[in-house]
């Protein structure tokens, strides 16, 4: 895996966006990457949930006193189950994580018509 840059423009606003994988090889430099950033945005698969290394880049975060925000992907998927998955966000970073958009679902993930945002 390769780390990744993306560049986007919002309002006369240049953002700029670097992804770091959540494999264990990668944490260093991963927590490299958050000392000079403004903000960390962490993808958490709905069908696999809050997974180890989810739990040590929230910490880098934490360590660096940077917002953060959560994104919930794949919440179409079969495995996937919305209550689960808010119940172990909370469990795992505490009551400020709240859902902020909630997928509209019907049956057992399939025609989710949003993503789920998190934000504390």
């Amino acid at each position: 895996m390769q780390n990744a840059l993306a560049f986007a423009e919002w309002h006369n606003v240049k953002n700029q966006f670097s992804r770091y994988t959540g494999f264990p090889m990668f944490v260093h430099e991963a927590r490299a990457a958050l000392l000079p950033v403004e903000a960390a945005l962490l993808v958490v698969n709905a069908a696999c949930g809050v997974e180890a290394m989810t739990r040590r880049v929230w910490k880098f975060g934490e360590e660096f006193n940077l917002p953060r925000a959560i994104v919930v992907n794949q919440m179409d998927h079969p495995r996937a189950d919305r209550e689960r998955t808010i119940n172990a966000l909370t469990e795992a970073f505490g009551r400020q994580v709240v859902p902020v958009q909630l997928p509209i679902v019907e049956g057992n993930g399939q025609n989710s018509s949003f993503r789920e945002w998190w934000t504390w």
